[in-house]
């Protein structure tokens, strides 16, 4: 992705997350899991489409229920069968969209045919897909904390939590406040490297960058921070390290 901000051209500024570990744990218990999110819509899609793909008629039609013939059960007996066959389908849907095994797999499927029309095989697409995430959360299936993506906006600014290399990184999109330091080049084109923070005299990069309250270390804080206004014009100075000395 492009690592600035489009609006004002100014790159996103780039920290280890762990030199601003309370503001880490804020992105990650009130942001959004982007990976999560992305996990249960790739399950959406691929249930929506094969949902859509449903013949009742024929389905019934193959397994021989879809006219009376004399000695044939009785209609009760016949519904039964009819929801057997869409339940084997339904659990043939799920296992292609989904990891879930044997008593997950048919518990899942029991689920999405209670909103089913047994006799007809018809159903609402999207209200079979609730049903089917509406089980999946519950069982936990997508809990999965490990080297999630994450957004998050707190104010004026909006961060990314991603990881590269075995690393937690935030990235800062948006904000108030820029610094001054190098670039990250080739690992995360064109950001800026608020790990190695630089002096206005010698930057090589301007970016957006964390409030200095939210880094830990004092050592870990820019050289200097300026305001930034909504158009991405650079103002006055608001913090210079030396002051911390």
């Amino acid at each position: 992705m492009p690592n600035y901000n489009p609006k004002t051209r100014i790159a996103y500024g780039v920290i280890d997350a762990r030199k601003a570990p309370e503001l880490q744990d804020a992105i990650m218990q009130d942001g959004t899991n982007e990976t999560l999110k992305d996990a249960e819509e790739a399950v959406k899609d691929r249930l929506r489409s094969d949902f859509a793909d449903l013949d009742a008629a024929e389905l019934f039609h193959e397994a021989g229920l879809d006219k009376d013939i004399a000695g044939d059960p009785d209609e009760d007996d016949r519904l039964l069968q009819k929801g057997q066959a869409l339940l084997n389908w339904f659990k043939a849907v799920l296992s292609k969209a989904t990891d879930l095994e044997d008593g997950d797999l048919e518990d899942c499927a029991n689920d999405v045919l209670d909103v089913v029309d047994t006799a007809s095989g018809t159903f609402d697409i999207e209200e079979a897909i609730d049903e089917v995430m509406e089980y999946l959360s519950e069982n936990e299936y997508f809990n999965n904390d490990n080297e999630c993506r994450y957004s998050y906006e707190d104010g004026d600014f909006k961060y990314i939590l991603d990881w590269l290399g075995g690393a937690p990184l935030i990235w800062v999109c948006d904000g108030p406040y820029v610094t001054y330091c190098k670039t990250c080049s080739p690992c995360v084109p064109g950001a800026g490297d608020l790990d190695n923070c630089t002096n206005e005299t010698d930057a090589n990069n301007i970016a957006y960058c964390l409030d200095p309250d939210d880094i830990d270390n004092d050592e870990d804080k820019p050289e200097i921070v300026r305001r930034v206004n909504v158009l991405g014009e650079i103002l006055d100075i608001v913090y210079t390290k030396k002051e911390e000395a």
